[in-house]
């Protein structure tokens, strides 16, 4: 088999480079297929328009799943074709022969955006963002200014162009909402750990995790569409060979030491990613339900553009792929396999989307209808006999301002509680926003940790420009009792 040549651009013929579509590879990071998904296992366009839009136009592949667990081990099995392989980095000297010495042979201008990976060398992509010397908050900091910026620099040149993109997201830490606006503002000690497997074990934290990981889905959602509106604003979305894939999902599994780390138990919600391919020219979307590998990225982009034969890899073209008998994913040290029959996984897949829709709707419905006395949500204090305050709240700010131009939208009300009768119960809580009652919910205690916390979330919709006054409450026997910041 003919190997590539490593590591360096060859220059391509004026008019061979010509003939070559602008390629855009856009891979998402923690990102489970099955959030986009209604229970019948149809993309949820009501939900995230963006995502149906990509649909009508491209091939989506229901079936994809990832190579590995791990980013730095995943990322490169998605940009050089091959299965993970132990002892290599996520590193050109590695993994020389990958998409970006294929095409950049090919005469295209390459820029990279690679904040976990170096696999593009220097000599290709000089101006690309590559991992640099600060740790990995770093580039989550920056994750969505990269990304507009990577949108922006998409415009018709004479020279073919591949841009790659690496987005940590919908990756923790969830911060955004489906408008683009932050909610979660600098680690305070009242939500530290709340996303961790602090509180793993309790049911109602674990159920707002997978809330706010929705919503941050409903923030990628609008990413997707500013990308299409700007291939479409340049004149490049028919042409253009467009990719969505995503490293890997996560899980939301009770007690259990990771929601990452794949296991027979989670291989349904870890596996399973994300995978579109919008070919040059396509403008009608279909389905094809083969199980397709992540590893399959870069010879279906070599497939479409009819490049021939390449280095040895495990991948091939996901548009002639075949039916699976197993889907196998190597363990997080790459030791061992995770197996699954195609029947088990779909089956355990669709179970996963009706408890999902169970507790968040579809569609039009709130994702905010979480907890228990859902009855009370939208119903008027006035309508109630407010008892005197039974508990103190440190952390709570029953005040906070909203301005519609600034990016942030102070959704999230966290904190401790404490109180004397009732102390070390577990005790249901409603929170009423400018006199309506805004999201209900539990106390609930992390591990190791004596202490009842809350963590609550309000739709952005009905906070009003200016300031909003909150109120929390302690619900006992329908009636509420008033909870006064300490």
């Amino acid at each position: 088999m003919l190997l590539l040549a490593v590591g360096l651009a060859v220059a391509a013929p004026p008019a061979a480079a010509a003939r070559y579509p602008p390629v855009v590879v856009i891979v998402f990071d923690e990102f489970p297929v099955d959030s986009l998904l209604r229970p019948d296992g149809r993309i949820d366009s009501v939900r995230y328009p963006g995502f149906g839009r990509l649909a009508r136009q491209s091939t989506w592949f229901p079936n994809a799943f990832s190579a590995q667990d791990r980013t730095r081990v995943a990322l490169p099995a998605i940009l050089d074709g091959r299965r993970p392989r132990r002892g290599t980095r996520p590193t050109s000297a590695d993994h020389p022969s990958n998409l970006f010495s294929l095409l950049s042979s090919r005469g295209y201008r390459v820029e990279a955006s690679e904040p976990v990976t170096t696999l593009c060398p220097r000599a290709i992509c000089p101006r690309s963002l590559r991992r640099g010397p600060g740790p990995p908050p770093f580039f989550l900091s920056r994750r969505v200014a990269r990304f507009r910026h990577m949108v922006r620099s998409i415009r018709r040149t004479r020279r073919p162009q591949l841009l790659f993109h690496h987005q940590i997201l919908p990756h923790v830490p969830w911060e955004f909402l489906p408008s683009g606006r932050r909610y979660r503002e600098d680690p305070t000690p009242w939500y530290r750990g709340l996303s961790s497997l602090f509180g793993f074990h309790d049911v109602f934290l674990t159920n707002q995790n997978q809330q706010r990981h929705l919503l941050q889905v409903g923030f990628v959602d609008r990413e997707i569409d500013l990308l299409l509106s700007r291939l479409e604003r340049v004149g490049l979305l028919r042409r253009a060979l467009l990719v969505v894939t995503a490293d890997h999902g996560v899980g939301f599994d009770l007690s259990v030491p990771d929601r990452r780390s794949i296991t027979p138990g989670n291989v349904d919600e870890v596996a399973p990613v994300p995978f579109f391919v919008k070919r040059p020219g396509q403008s009608k979307g279909r389905v094809d339900r083969a199980f397709v590998h992540t590893v399959d990225v870069v010879p279906t982009i070599a497939d479409l553009l009819n490049l021939g034969r390449l280095w040895p890899m495990t991948g091939r073209s996901a548009l002639r792929r075949q039916g699976a008998h197993t889907v196998r994913i190597p363990t997080s040290d790459l030791n061992g396999w995770v197996s699954i029959r195609p029947r088990a996984l779909a089956k355990a897949r669709a179970v996963n989307r009706r408890q999902k829709a169970r507790l968040f709707g579809t569609g039009t419905d709130s994702l905010y209808r979480l907890g228990p006395n859902r009855g009370l949500l939208g119903r008027s204090l006035a309508g109630f006999a407010i008892q005197p305050a039974g508990a103190k709240a440190t952390g709570f700010v029953p005040e906070v301002d909203f301005s519609a131009s600034t990016g942030d939208a102070p959704t999230w009300f966290t904190g401790m509680l404490t109180a004397d009768s009732s102390a070390g119960t577990t005790r249901e809580l409603a929170l009423a926003l400018n006199g309506r009652i805004a999201a209900v919910g539990r106390a609930f205690r992390l591990r190791e940790d004596t202490s009842d916390r809350f963590s609550l979330l309000v739709p952005e919709a009905q906070l009003r420009p200016g300031r909003n006054e909150a109120s929390l409450f302690i619900v006992e026997d329908g009636r509420l009792v008033r909870v006064e910041p300490d």
